[in-house]
């Protein structure tokens, strides 16, 4: 169970972007993660958007967003926060 700090705010996350053809058909995404999904531990990130100052809390999870936009980080066996994590890339994949 998470815990919010207040129950009124709205949320929107963007975990990837979609790049599409002329015909309006996906063909590929980019991400911004520190690997390729082969590999055993990827540290990734989402840009969080919050209308107001919220925290969020409960098992695997530790976030403190800001009013405006956000970088929320999620490495695979950790707990999801908004402390800066190094080792990330931009990476595009194409369908």
């Amino acid at each position: 169970m998470h815990t919010f700090s207040n129950n009124d705010a709205i949320i929107m996350l963007c975990s990837y972007i979609v790049g599409y053809n002329s015909n309006g058909n996906a063909v590929g995404t980019i991400h911004h993660r520190s690997g390729n999904y082969d590999e055993d531990r990827i540290i990734g990130a989402s840009i969080w958007y919050a209308d107001r100052n919220l925290s969020i809390s409960g098992e695997n999870v530790k976030i403190s967003l800001k009013k405006g936009w956000n970088y929320v980080y999620f490495p695979e066996t950790e707990t999801m926060t908004t402390e800066p994590v190094s080792g990330l890339k931009w990476l595009v994949c194409y369908n």
